[in-house]
């Protein structure tokens, strides 16, 4: 009987030490979920501000203008920024709006480069006499101004993510407290 109660207690012991170790992974792996989902989220919100922005000052080459000028094809290319591969490689860490926004910056993306790509001419006038722009420069120009739009949702969209939320709070946390400290 005393053997099989020590057998019974040592059982036990074991199996909540092994129970333990199980939680304690289980931890880990959430943690480490977190922090590459922390990281991805923060350099998205980076890449998306600057695709932003770069598209915002195409748009601005593009638009219709009071001056002659002359724009070459190469000031209307536009890179898919790494992060933006890196998210469509893990599209389950993902709310189903974003990955549709995503889906459409890429698009719009490709849709530039095959635009680009099929264009013989390297430098279009934009005359101020108010003659239409080249097709080229009138199409990228409403790419763009999509691609734009699209880089603003995903934005307000990541925002909303809990984990990215946590974080820009936690930052903005630690620069009030600095800046109360000097």
């Amino acid at each position: 009987m005393i053997a099989a109660i020590v057998a019974l207690t040592a059982g036990t012991m074991a199996y909540r030490a092994a129970m333990a170790k199980v939680r304690a992974d289980e931890k880990i792996v959430a943690q480490t979920l977190a922090r590459k989902k922390r990281g991805l989220f923060l350099r998205l919100v980076f890449a998306l501000d600057r695709l932003r922005e770069e598209a915002r000052g195409q748009l601005a080459l593009t638009a219709e203008s009071k001056f002659n000028r002359t724009i070459t094809l190469r000031q209307m290319r536009t890179a898919m920024p790494p992060e933006l591969d890196e998210a469509w490689m893990n599209l389950d860490l993902f709310l189903r709006a974003f990955v549709d926004e995503l889906a459409m910056i890429r698009t719009n993306v490709q849709d530039l480069r095959n635009l680009h790509d099929q264009e013989k001419n390297e430098e279009f006038v934009i005359n101020s006499d108010g003659s239409p722009r080249p097709e080229v420069v009138r199409a990228t120009h409403n790419i763009l101004a999509k691609m734009e739009s699209h880089c603003i949702d995903a934005e307000r969209l990541l925002e909303k993510e809990p984990e990215l939320i946590e974080v820009l709070m936690r930052r903005d946390q630690e620069r009030a407290s600095s800046y109360a400290g000097k």
